[in-house]
């Protein structure tokens, strides 16, 4: 959070301190687990433009991570076992025993036949690959389609149809206020890819 507050302005304003992240956390993820997706993260890989600190939101459910991660790490005999095998005989993250149970990822599901089996795009993945054989048909479908933010107290009124006030989204002054317009700010709305929200709002307070 204040990395870059001390420092000189050239470091400051550059992207040197991310380059030096982009790297070191990458090689701590590889030596501690053997993948630089995420901790014990095997699967679920991420465009590699976007594979960097500054752009990804860290795993932070761990204990799932075992379950997911069981049919993709590397278990057949090869340069990749080898090396996994080395790798975890110097440092190793413990990955707890699932017991053979796991949690199969898919990709975007295509659609949902009259019989209930799903099919699945293909995302040139290996998710996808491992389970295009497989007619799998759910019992209970959860949309997790998250939240949008709305503030509608806040858009123009009648009596005042020219004042419009400016959203969370639109806050490009330390991502609190909008720069036109300074009565109204928003605190604890910026989510961090490393750290917590809580104190992130308590330096915008």
């Amino acid at each position: 959070m204040f990395d870059t507050t001390y420092v000189h302005p050239l470091l400051r304003n550059s992207m040197v301190l991310w380059h030096y992240y982009h790297w070191y956390i990458k090689f701590i993820l590889w030596l501690s687990s053997g993948t630089t997706a995420g901790m014990d993260q095997w699967i679920g890989r991420i465009s590699p433009e976007r594979h960097h600190p500054s752009k990804i939101f860290f795993n932070k459910s761990m204990k799932v991570c075992p379950y997911i991660s069981l049919p993709y790490r590397p278990s057949m005999p090869g340069p990749r076992l080898w090396l996994y095998a080395l790798r975890s005989a110097i440092v190793q993250t413990p990955v707890p025993d699932t017991n053979g149970r796991k949690v199969d990822l898919a990709p975007w599901p295509k659609e949902i036949g009259r019989d209930g089996t799903v099919h699945f795009f293909d995302n040139q993945q290996p998710e996808f690959s491992r389970l295009k054989g497989e007619r799998i048909k759910p019992d209970i479908v959860i949309l997790s389609t998250g939240y949008k933010q709305d503030f509608p107290f806040l858009e123009p009124s009648r009596t005042k149809p020219t004042r419009a006030y400016g959203t969370a989204n639109q806050a490009n002054v330390r991502g609190i206020w909008r720069r036109d317009e300074p009565t109204v700010g928003f605190i604890g709305f910026v989510r961090p890819s490393l750290g917590a929200i809580p104190p992130l709002a308590e330096m915008q307070a």
